[in-house]
């Protein structure tokens, strides 16, 4: 008998192995103690809508996994799988349709309950990747305080900036991980403490959801001072063999074989983020990727176009990973904010985002932000604008436009240009509504009549999108440039939606060749504001400073009767000093010495002249007793003035403004008229900036200055010239326009009989 049960069981247990078997199509030789999901997913979720919304973990090999959704109305959907051989399951259901709606997600192992995510929403969900203009924090932001609109439909993924891998942040898996390790991610609602989240991605949510009146997701896996092929999938990388090389050739490259024994680092080696940060993201559907990142590229050096290069593989390998139809990803990236780079590298590398916008204009947006004022970050230096709300929003709105279909999709860049005469005409794209001027006239254009050296020019918008731009001094211009400068923060031409502003125009240049010298729009030249953003080598400095000092006199800009613009410089002399000047601000003090702002326009041999409207508002004449451009610490030259032979002017107290030329290709040594005349050659390297009057009466002089203007041909100067030449040659153009005159009036007299 006893015999019998024992066959008897073992036959029942074959069956049951066979039955499971022939069910599941396979059965696991490890039991787990129970299912559990992955690190990833947790309460108060979101999904991306109308998409496969896919959820994984680990169970016992050969269970069935039951997912049930149900929402707040009792309404449910289920659906089941089978963990397989490894241990693991994934499940998915097509998600609802996003709304203000909420659902638990409960899960069973074979029939057993073993999670329940309570509190999920379906919405719309993004990807937020850079490096620290993108990671830093929301309270950190200057309008944090401010920012009371917080909302339970917004969700936002935290991930660690440095998630463990093995136990440990400082180790580097070779391959893409499939979770993230425990407690290296987290979910938060936009109604829990969002202090450490991403203040671009939450700006960017808020604005999102407000338009769209959905919830909105963001996943968060950006990190300070991480390069782009540090977010690259080995694959992608090493599909593009001129890319590959490159990084060889850079040493930026750890092969396989290479990578047990190298010292692998976040912010440098390939893959390093895309393995820890991206690959456990693999399986959440997303509508779209936003992107803060490229300062690290500027201070490597890269070669311009491979910045372009890596970009394109990044969108292209990543809509591949989200399972966007021919890896054509939703994909916009903002140009980065002014810092003291030095050259024309800043620019350089931002033309670098209008490119790759350009050439897939139905899948990618740039946005531009060198406008947005704002300070720094508390600690962190000028390289971190503490205004992220705009750079946030603007993301939202060209997502709402190429994303959504509800309006503009990128800043404006050029579509084309030409030259009629002496005027150079520019087109543009994606101006909305049409181009406008945010002030009394267009701030930042410059002509080349070479390529090579870009003088100060006037603009005016013709039509909704073209802008003409024209100068006296260039003639037959060979090149147009805009904003095309180390701080270019006043410069002033919008595209517009609405009614409204939508983004500043993209800097531009129509012949783009490193090493040029492009128009530097000085702060002080508008005489609007009394202080303005300075960039400087040493970060403690970089900020809002005066742009504006006075010798013996108190300087202020006076917004009263300005001749144009906000304002004037008011210039008030000290009652018992007879000499006085004005002195825009080039320098600082740090603890080393005096030191110069970037971007200071200090090479002047360029320009033919200066021009500047002047009154004065006191009750006597005073004297405009010269601009003296210092070359160093001693010497000065100063121009003539309106061509009389002479440095000074003479200006009335009657109230009016009154325009005075400084002529910079005749120059006085020391201001001695009496003495070699020189020219702008002299200019190219001016250490200091004086506008200096004379109050004989000693009565208190009030002098207003605006509208300091530039103009100039773009060439060097000549050598120093002696007074006799100078006459000769003005006694020569004299004669030579009374004998044109005469013949004009002879060859009239003849054409009338």
């Amino acid at each position: 008998m006893r015999k019998f049960f024992k066959n008897f069981l073992s036959v029942v247990l074959c069956f049951s192995i066979i039955f499971g078997t022939a069910v599941t199509g396979f059965a696991s030789d490890k039991k787990t103690k129970k299912a559990k999901l992955f690190n990833v997913y947790s309460d108060g979720m979101l999904f991306q809508q109308n998409k496969k919304a896919v959820i994984k973990g680990t169970g016992n090999g050969g269970e069935e996994i039951t997912l049930i959704l149900l929402d707040e109305y009792g309404n449910r959907k289920k659906t089941s799988t089978y963990v397989d051989r490894n241990n693991q399951f994934e499940i998915s259901f097509i998600a609802p349709s996003g709304g203000y709606k909420k659902y638990t997600i409960t899960l069973y192992e074979s029939g057993k309950k073993f999670k329940e995510l309570s509190d999920i929403v379906f919405g719309e969900m993004w990807l937020a990747g850079g490096q620290s203009n993108m990671s830093y924090s929301f309270k950190l932001s200057s309008t944090y305080e401010q920012n009371n609109e917080r909302s339970e439909w917004l969700r936002f993924l935290y991930i660690d900036k440095f998630p463990t891998y093995d136990g440990e942040k400082n180790k580097y898996p070779l391959e893409g991980m499939s979770d993230f390790e425990k407690g290296c991610c987290e979910w938060f609602k936009g109604t829990d403490d969002i202090g450490e989240v991403s203040a671009v991605s939450v700006y960017f949510a808020q604005r999102l959801q407000e338009q769209l009146q959905i919830p909105v997701g963001v996943l968060c896996p950006s990190l300070g001072g991480s390069a782009l092929l540090t977010w690259l999938s080995r694959e992608a990388a090493e599909n593009d063999e001129e890319f590959l090389a490159y990084l060889k050739e850079r040493g930026n490259y750890v092969s396989a074989d290479q990578w047990g024994d190298s010292e692998i680092d976040a912010h440098g080696t390939i893959t390093a983020n895309y393995n820890k940060k991206i690959a456990p993201l693999r399986d959440f559907a997303i509508a779209g990727m936003i992107w803060y990142q490229g300062e690290e590229e500027i201070f490597k050096n890269w070669e311009i176009g491979k910045y372009t290069k890596g970009l394109e593989i990044l969108q292209k390998s990543y809509g591949e990973l989200f399972h966007f139809i021919d890896g054509r990803m939703p994909f916009i990236a903002t140009q980065i904010a002014p810092y003291a780079y030095g050259g024309l590298m800043q620019n350089l590398h931002n033309n670098e985002f209008v490119e790759f916008q350009k050439a897939d204009p139905e899948t990618r947006s740039v946005i531009t932000i060198y406008d947005v004022k704002s300070g720094s970050l508390p600690n962190y230096g000028p390289l971190h604008p503490a205004n992220k709300q705009p750079v946030g929003e603007r993301f939202a709105e060209c997502a709402l436009g190429l994303v959504y279909g509800k309006g503009c999709t990128s800043a404006a860049t050029v579509a084309g240009f030409r030259a009629e005469g002496d005027d150079y005409y520019v087109t543009f794209n994606n101006v909305g509504d049409g181009l406008e001027i945010n002030g009394e006239k267009a701030l930042g254009f410059s002509l080349s009549a070479d390529g090579k050296i870009y003088v100060q020019a006037e603009a005016e918008i013709v039509n909704e999108n073209t802008i003409k731009i024209h100068s006296d001094e260039v003639k037959n211009p060979a090149s147009a440039a805009y904003a095309f400068s180390g701080n270019n923060t006043r410069d002033n031409v919008y595209s517009t939606q609405n009614g409204k502003k939508f983004l500043p125009l993209a800097p531009f240049t129509t012949d783009i060749e490193n090493g040029k010298l492009y128009w530097e729009e000085p702060a002080w030249a508008e005489c609007d504001n009394d202080k303005a953003f300075f960039l400087a080598a040493n970060d403690d400095f970089t900020g809002f400073h005066k742009t504006w000092k006075g010798k013996n006199a108190t300087v202020k800009i006076d917004k009263n009767k300005p001749f144009s613009g906000k304002g004037d410089l008011k210039i008030t002399s000290d009652k018992e000093k007879k000499s006085f000047y004005a002195s825009p601000v080039m320098t600082y003090k740090d603890s080393e010495s005096e030191k110069y702002f970037s971007s200071m326009m200090r090479n002047w041999s360029h320009y033919s002249a200066v021009t500047i409207m002047v009154k004065n508002d006191g009750k006597k004449s005073v004297k405009m007793d010269g601009l003296r451009l210092y070359t160093d610490s001693k010497n000065y030259f100063a121009p003539d003035v309106n061509d009389k032979e002479s440095v000074s002017a003479t200006i009335p107290a009657d109230g009016k403004w009154h325009k005075l030329t400084f002529n910079l290709d005749t120059l006085y040594k020391n201001g001695k008229t009496d003495g070699a005349v020189y020219s702008r050659k002299e200019l190219k390297s001016v250490t200091e900036i004086r506008f200096c009057f004379k109050d004989s009466k000693q009565a208190g002089a009030v002098i207003h200055m605006d509208e300091i203007h530039f103009t100039g041909n773009g060439e060097e100067g000549k050598d120093k010239i002696s007074r006799e030449e100078i006459k000769r040659k003005k006694s020569k153009e004299f004669f030579d326009g009374i004998s044109n005159s005469l013949f004009d009036i002879a060859k009239k007299l003849v054409n009338n009989k």
